[in-house]
């Protein structure tokens, strides 16, 4: 027998010492149900800029120019251009790289004003008119010579876009203006010494063909250099790159600009379709996981709908979102919605979960089951083919609502959509039996309120289908782990009463920080879970991504799992310790008993214990968790039952030690560390350190 002990975000100490916790492991009381290999979850919204900006391949931030300009914001809502990063609510503020009072003038928010040699003029943001959203840009060259025009930087207020050697880059971008008028399109890198900036790959020149006439040119670039990303741009404090993409004016003249659209090539995910990075959707595959929820207070927005995300990219029109917005204006791209998130997860192997606002009409939910699946001989699937996605949408896992009240609406609205779901899932050949999951965010003080047994035997015709969404923060103490275990009581209590076969998922664990203590409150909540694995059918974050050293005041939730740059992203660690439980997840939960028992006690820290047994009883997994802040604890672990052979025991600890976190100077992997102890069978003791 191999044994295998995942010791989850925990220091190791020595053999020795006085044990002074016991857990007694039986190796014939095992579960009868069976963990799922890919038991952990994640979620992503429009927040953090995790998918504007990170896992959305679209390398221009600010794509249709709706961002204001700063100094409109001054003007309009006495807010100092050049003072702290706005905090105004609902306003994405930006300290960014520039403080020059010409390139910013009426030049939305996101891009910069450039000119070279004795070159001047204006930039106008003009409201009405526009191709996509509300405003487009304006660049008039009056007098002098040289060059004048606007430059994209990226998101994480301008922070460098990264461009690779001999990679291709495509996209397009509109434009008006009088007939005959050229400008130009570069990618640029920037001299870390000279801070001159010079060209990448030949310049696209933009001529307008029609008089005052939105039209759309053709982006391609080839850079013959990889643009260089570090400490060394804005301050040596801040990890930046030194690309960007400019379009420019060369003679005197205007033109008029809007959405623009520039990602990877072929090399890239969006080689299939999907306008989404790759090293992102590996990295949440290596970690691990099962389901991937798109979802969550974004969909509360009344303009969410699932029909406006649909069609041509620069078709779909921006709006006001819950957390990206601009005062006075429509920020939030359509460009990446449930229908990339469905198409990226599944090209690596990761089941998609996608959330609806709970006010979309029951008759639009059954055209959502159509568009997915239906062939292009129904009114949807004709419409999805048109839209250029031929194949289905590999979808069959959705949610109703977030955190919305426990109210007959939300009954009356779930029980609706599912009718219609189901009916129209009855008419399509191939279209699969969809989950559902009720988006209220079911907890103690709702337990015993009636609507929980109503909403129960009223989905009890969908059988195993249906799940409840339970949301929870991260906890570094043992007491937050066994508050969960009063929750499933009360659950399993009214299933019964119900009748009902439906379980819990956990989609949102909301965490404030990166430290090893975040890692080992996942964990804990890891192993109480896998002992109610039967109830319980996933584990999730509520945010996967979030960018290194955020400087946007968007960025408020500090807890990614992943942290992304423009040229990388690398595990925080919480994504280790759910990368290590997913490598070493096996399907039984031997019954294991902690001694002394701990709940209810006064003193929360202590160590928990889940075992884990592969199916032909050959592996098995110990996972422990420390959660005292101060003190090292001593474990005894016995073994009983019957076992196929005894002998000596070599387990490996694995152990993360802890990334810098956001306020890091260099970004990087936290690391995996490996020992190895000989251990005699049947009894072995091994300390923990604190964290």
């Amino acid at each position: 027998m191999h044994f295998l002990f995942v010791i989850c975000s925990l220091l190791i100490a020595s053999i020795y010492g006085n044990p002074v916790y016991q857990f007694d492991i039986d190796f014939d009381m095992r579960s009868t149900y069976e963990v799922p290999k890919r038991w952990a979850s994640a979620g992503i919204e429009f927040l953090n800029h995790e998918i504007q900006g990170a896992l959305y391949s679209q390398m221009i931030f600010g794509e249709s120019f709706e961002e204001l300009a700063p100094d409109s914001i001054t003007r309009r809502f006495n807010v100092s251009r050049f003072g702290p990063r706005t905090s105004l609510y609902g306003y994405t503020g930006c300290g960014g790289r520039f403080n020059d009072e010409w390139g910013l003038r009426d030049v939305s928010k996101m891009w910069h004003g450039e000119a070279a040699g004795t070159a001047n003029g204006t930039f106008e943001l003009v409201e009405g008119g526009s191709m996509n959203g509300l405003l487009y840009q304006t660049i008039k060259f009056t007098h002098g010579r040289g060059s004048m025009g606007v430059a994209n930087y990226g998101t994480n207020c301008h922070g460098g876009t990264h461009f690779v050697e001999k990679k291709p880059y495509e996209g397009y971008m509109y434009i008006k203006g009088r007939k005959g008028t050229k400008a130009y399109a570069c990618i640029q890198s920037q001299d870390g010494f000279t801070k001159q900036w010079s060209n990448l790959a030949e310049c696209r020149t933009l001529e307008v063909q029609k008089e005052n006439t939105w039209e759309k040119v053709d982006l391609r670039f080839t850079p013959n250099a990889t643009t260089e990303c570090g400490n060394f741009l804005m301050d040596s404090q801040l990890w930046t790159c030194n690309g960007r993409f400019i379009v420019e004016l060369r003679t005197h003249g205007e033109i008029s600009l809007d959405y623009t659209w520039l990602t990877p090539g072929d090399w890239n995910l969006a080689g299939k379709g999907i306008p989404a990075r790759k090293d992102i959707m590996d990295n949440l595959a290596l970690e691990g996981l099962g389901t991937l929820r798109m979802g969550g207070s974004m969909c509360n927005e009344a303009d969410y709908r699932w029909k406006r995300f649909r069609g041509k990219r620069e078709d779909r029109q921006p709006y006001h979102g819950f957390w990206y917005s601009t005062l006075g204006t429509i920020a939030t791209s359509r460009g990446f919605g449930m229908f990339e998130i469905i198409d990226a997860s599944r090209a690596v192997g990761i089941e998609p979960i996608i959330t609806f606002n709970n006010l979309e009409w029951a008759s639009d939910m059954g055209d959502f089951v159509e568009y997915c699946w239906g062939d292009e001989h129904t009114t949807w699937g004709r419409k999805r083919h048109e839209d250029g996605h031929p194949r289905p949408y590999n979808v069959s896992w959705i949610e109703i609502g977030n955190e919305q009240p426990l109210d007959w609406v939300l009954h009356d609205t779930f029980t609706a959509i599912v009718k219609a779901m189901e009916e129209r899932i009855s008419k399509i050949k191939g279209a699969p039996r969809f989950k559902y999951t009720i988006g209220h965010n079911l907890w103690l003080q709702d337990m015993n309120d009636p609507l929980v047994q109503t909403m129960m035997k009223s989905t009890n015709h969908l059988g195993d289908r249906v799940f409840w969404d339970l949301h929870i923060g991260t906890g570094a103490n043992a007491q937050d782990g066994y508050t969960l275990l009063e929750v499933f009581e009360g659950f399993r209590t009214q299933l019964q009463k119900a009748d009902s076969r439906m379980r819990i998922i956990i989609l949102e664990e909301n965490g404030g920080d990166h430290g090893i203590g975040r890692a080992v409150g996942h964990a804990l909540y890891g192993n109480v879970m896998l002992r109610n694995a039967d109830l319980v059918v996933g584990h999730g974050y509520a945010d996967c991504l979030e960018f290194w050293q955020g400087l946007d005041h968007e960025y408020a939730f500090n807890q990614g799992q992943l942290f992304v740059t423009a040229d990388k992203s690398f595990g925080a660690p919480v994504w280790w310790e759910i990368y290590m439980s997913s490598q070493h997840t096996y399907p039984h939960v031997v019954e294991t008993d902690m001694h002394p028992g701990n709940e209810g006690k006064q003193n929360v820290y202590y160590p928990d214990g889940t075992t884990l047994l592969s199916r032909d009883g050959k592996h098995l997994v110990v996972r422990v968790t420390n959660t005292d802040p101060k003190n090292e604890t001593s474990i005894m672990i016995n073994l009983h039952g019957v076992l196929e052979q005894r002998e000596t025991i070599s387990p490996s600890f694995f152990c993360v030690r802890p990334c810098r976190g956001r306020a890091g100077l260099l970004p990087g992997p936290a690391r995996l560390h490996y020992s190895g102890l000989g251990l005699a069978y049947p009894t072995m003791g091994v300390n923990i350190k604190f964290l």
